[in-house]
């Protein structure tokens, strides 16, 4: 293998190793600013909201594994949409969620 082949090799190898332990994806705080604003506005709708937690996907993803979890949905009736999440978690949980997904990432992103 060429010398220029390992150093390829060893790049792949490189991203293999930081891609095997938990992978963030750095979000923006501008997102869960947004949502926080979005959710402080008296004439907000749902509509509203929805959007503007879909500009960050990790938020998003977040608040549908919450909503489905044991403590928010004890029936078991599983959901993938954001807006029933929201309905199901209430506009304080969002607000809440959002804020702390991107802190966490503010603090994993800082190691």
């Amino acid at each position: 293998m060429a010398s220029g082949g390992k150093a390829h090799f060893r790049i792949l190898e490189d991203i293999a190793r930081d891609l095997s332990g938990d992978v963030n994806f750095p979000t923006c705080l501008d997102a869960a600013i947004l949502v926080r604003n979005t959710l402080r506005d008296p004439d907000a709708n749902l509509a509203q909201v929805i959007q503007a937690i879909g500009i960050e996907p990790l938020i998003a993803s977040k608040l549908l594994r919450l909503a489905n979890s044991v403590i928010h949905n004890p029936q078991g009736e599983r959901i993938s949409d954001v807006g029933t999440a929201i309905g199901r978690l209430g506009f304080d949980i969002v607000r809440t969620t959002s804020l702390a997904v991107a802190m966490d990432q503010m603090l994993k992103s800082r190691n």
